[in-house]
């Protein structure tokens, strides 16, 4: 079964092709031995060169056992043998067989460069990365281990590290299709599309037969919003490969849910779940299908489905808990998303790049990990036009208004982005329902968040201090309250409302931020500053606790980091300065 584009396990496909290549170094390194040998034998023939890999090390072990052989070729049968045992998935014994070639004869790059693939395949990064180390220690313009380094970068989703790898990669080894195609998608998580796309399209040109690079390519242009070029690539893929169709379907169907096309992505998912029934990717695929029309109960079942196959993936999890949001099932949401964020702390970004970055709530008011207040960024990422308490594009996205047949805590949620006046009314009579405490403090800050959307800043504040009364620990209601104040104008106690939620929940990063927009207001660039530090330590990559810090490094002087901070804000969001103005009521100084 194909390796998805965002499994890590995908990083495995190209290695294997070129680990005949390396092996051969260590053949290089032993000629003189080999040459001056008197047992010249089929074994050793084979033992280099068998395609048929049980053959191959039964070769190679003959040539380990007899006695007298000279320690160079020994090591080079160890190194061969473990090679063979890796195209034959058997990576602890190729472990064993590499480090023996190694204590034999320690100065083979290729060597620590084919135990450092066992050792990534095993899910052993930290020990990959040694290896891979070493061999470049013995031979700095390596491309295969800067590129291998570069996988494990991409994997531990820094990107900017990756990119770094395979520049060196590609140094050493110019034109090179692989890692020209690992590049481009390095840019194209790191939300550089045209970067992206520029690589991608010369893997493709450097090797037509790569379809794997091609349907990254289909993905970048999906990201980039080019649907036309996506879907004819991802066509032309499917003509080129059809032997590889069901495949190629299964990534389509992301490629045409990114784009918006939740009709062809349910066909295409369909169609690759017939042939792989277990496919994890294709069922995860399927559940943000599901998402991305509204279809909460469905998307679940998907979800877990994926998640019974592979229990920490990150991209299920974080799905099942917004999808588990979307129906104010909150705390099944947020104990998927905080065990989503604790495997990748990039999941927000990950996912607000494919489409699916949870629907928004108060960008301020988020305590971390809690679903009723996603990370920021997911409600802001397309530029302005989301109002502070939080109405803007989400998992459910072109659904709003939605109210008929709807429960009331599902509209009071405000997941599905119904009328202001339709979320406050239905709060209101969850409210007279007489619920549980715990239900009414919800249904309180639920609905001060609707008023602040309204600019009822007064409503707002009642409702929050409301649901502080029944609840006192409930941060998100602070920092709300904090936020509606701020409006108002009271910036002392909207700092003061924001303390007490930083105090409840340390790493809550909406409330860092909102500190930090206050700070600025009041004139503190110091203390705006850390403030914005503060934040992004929680929530990286966050455009509008980007440009606060910038912003304020630009106030203290600080004229090289508040370039820096503003133009990764830029470049998260081309229209920060707008987001900012609407959320926050905040332009900066001329």
């Amino acid at each position: 079964m194909l390796a998805s584009w965002h499994d890590p396990a995908m990083t495995d496909l190209a290695p294997p092709r070129r680990l005949r290549h390396l092996a051969a170094l260590a053949a290089i390194a032993c000629l003189a031995a080999l040459a001056s040998a008197r047992a010249q034998t089929p074994d050793l023939d084979a033992c280099g060169r068998s395609a048929d890999n049980a053959a191959r090390i039964k070769a190679c072990s003959t040539i380990i056992a007899t006695a007298g052989n000279p320690p160079a070729m020994v090591a080079w049968a160890y190194a061969n043998r473990c090679q063979a045992q890796e195209n034959a998935r058997s990576f602890d014994a190729a472990i064993a067989d590499c480090s023996e070639a190694l204590r034999i004869d320690p100065g083979t790059a290729g060597v620590y460069n084919l135990r450092g693939f066992a050792y990534y395949a095993k899910g052993d990064a930290d020990r990959a990365l040694a290896d891979y180390d070493a061999a470049l220690r013995l031979k700095p313009d390596d491309a295969y281990a800067h590129a291998a380094r570069g996988h494990i970068y991409l994997a531990k989703s820094d990107y900017a590290q990756a990119i770094q790898e395979f520049n060196a990669a590609i140094a050493a080894r110019p034109g090179d299709a692989w890692s020209l195609a690992s590049r481009g998608y390095a840019y194209s998580l790191a939300g550089d599309n045209d970067h992206a796309v520029q690589d991608l399209e010369a893997a493709v040109k450097l090797d037509p037969k790569a379809y794997l690079s091609r349907l990254r390519l289909a993905e970048a242009l999906a990201v980039a919003g080019s649907g036309d070029q996506a879907l004819a690539a991802d066509q032309e893929t499917l003509r080129l490969f059809p032997s590889q169709a069901e495949a190629i379907r299964r990534e389509r169907c992301l490629h045409e849910m990114i784009l918006g096309k939740n009709g062809p992505a349910l066909a295409d998912c369909n169609r690759a779940l017939q042939a792989q029934p277990k496919d994890a990717v294709a069922l995860a695929y399927r559940g943000h299908v599901h998402l991305r029309a509204g279809q909460a109960d469905a998307a679940i079942a998907d979800y877990t489905a994926a998640l019974a196959l592979k229990p920490k993936d990150a991209t299920s999890l974080y799905g099942r808990g917004a999808a588990h949001a979307a129906k104010a099932e909150m705390d099944s949401a947020n104990q998927d998303m905080a065990a989503a964020r604790a495997i990748n702390p990039t999941i927000d970004a990950a996912m607000t790049r494919l489409k699916l970055g949870q629907p928004a709530a108060n960008p301020a008011a988020t305590a971390e990990g809690t679903a009723v207040a996603p990370a920021p960024d997911a409600a802001t990422g397309g530029g302005g036009g989301a109002t502070a308490a939080g109405a803007a594009a989400g998992a459910t996205a072109g659904n709003g208004g939605a109210t008929a047949g709807l429960d009331d805590k599902t509209i009071c949620s405000g997941r599905k982005q119904s009328p202001l006046p339709d979320e406050i009314a239905a709060c209101t009579r969850m409210l007279q329902a007489s619920a549980a405490p715990a239900d009414q403090a919800w249904a309180y800050a639920r609905r001060a968040t609707a008023y602040t959307d309204q600019r009822d800043f007064d409503h707002a504040i009642q409702d929050y201090t409301a649901a502080i009364q029944l609840q006192p620990d409930l941060a998100y209601a602070y920092s709300g309250r904090g936020l509606a104040l701020y409006y108002k104008g009271n910036l002392e106690d909207a700092i003061a409302d924001q303390d007490y939620a930083i105090k409840l929940v340390p790493t809550f990063s909406g409330a860092y931020g909102a500190r930090g927009y206050a700070h600025l207001k009041a004139g503190n660039a110091a203390a705006a500053h850390d403030d914005f530090d503060a934040a992004l330590k929680s929530r990286p990559g966050q455009a509008i606790w980007l440009f606060g810090r910038g912003t304020a490094a630009a106030g203290l002087g600080q004229q090289d980091a508040a370039q820096a901070d503003l133009a990764a804000a830029h470049k998260l969001d081309p229209t920060v300065e707008n987001t900012v103005q609407d959320l926050f009521d905040y332009k900066p100084p001329s």
